[in-house]
């Protein structure tokens, strides 16, 4: 089985607005859509994570969802024939992975496949190369993974009693729609020049009660890829929404190894 992990691209203007646009002409104000269409026109872009190099090459967009592939250079072993005594040798090569790009929103939605590296740190990797690129930033991007909220409630009740710390993390308001009480706290949070705001709720005898309205707007937040959630037992984090991640699995043989516009579509 193939695994397709969902993450959420939050794009959120700079406070200081610049005098030159991404495409290097004087700034006008333009969608995210725009936006992504003109960063990711290139039919192939490098960059480094970890010490290692990567290239999203791109396939085309097709509706509304941007197709394209994350590859990573590697060296692989292998073992020469039997005139050679078996012997091992090496060569190099890709292995790459599926990237799909949602466009039809303000806050885009990502399925990447798993394989080649932790899909939210590979995404930042290529945003940071994007963006460093350009000369000015019209957008900040924000990149968490999208996760179960049952699996939270589930945690809770098998917990309850032992609770010790609970921590929320938003991105900007503006840059994915918040429900209005944390986004009320989130935004004066911003008059302080924070990127990310959180917030952070301890008990040390246990008895933190997670519920309520606040509780259920913030979880649906995060768990929509606004920001992430982690959930303390002691020392013990029982639930994390960087582990919970939402997933689907994809049967081998219908994952195109190439190219292939009839399979993609």
């Amino acid at each position: 089985m193939a695994i397709f992990e969902y993450l959420r691209l939050s794009l959120i203007r700079p406070d200081q607005s610049s005098l030159i646009g991404s495409d290097g002409g004087p700034a006008r104000e333009i969608t995210r859509r725009e936006y992504l269409e003109r960063v990711l026109s290139p039919s192939s872009l490098d960059f480094e994570y970890r010490g290692s190099h990567y290239t999203l090459l791109r396939d085309g967009i097709y509706g509304n969802i941007f197709v394209g592939r994350v590859g990573k250079q590697v060296i692989e072993p292998y073992h020469r024939g039997p005139e050679q005594g078996f012997a091992i040798d090496t060569v190099d090569g890709w292995r790459p992975v599926w990237l799909l790009l949602d466009l039809s929103s303000d806050s885009q939605l990502i399925a990447i496949q798993t394989g080649i590296a932790s899909s939210k740190n590979l995404l930042q990797a290529l945003f940071e190369r994007i963006q460093s690129s350009l000369p000015a930033r019209e957008y900040e991007a924000f990149i968490e993974y999208v996760s179960d909220a049952k699996e939270f409630w589930r945690v809770v009740e098998q917990n309850r009693g032992k609770l010790t710390r609970l921590e929320f993390t938003f991105v900007p308001p503006n840059a994915l729609g918040l429900e209005e009480k944390i986004k009320a706290i989130v935004e004066a949070a911003k008059g302080v020049g924070s990127e990310k705001t959180k917030f952070t709720h301890t008990n040390q005898s246990g008895a933190l009660d997670p519920k309520g309205e606040y509780v259920e707007a913030a979880l649906k937040a995060t768990s929509e890829g606004a920001g992430s959630v982690s959930l303390k037992s002691g020392r013990k984090t029982v639930f994390s929404s960087e582990k919970n991640r939402k997933t689907a699995d994809i049967p081998t043989a219908e994952v195109p190894q190439q190219k292939d516009d009839a399979a993609i579509n």
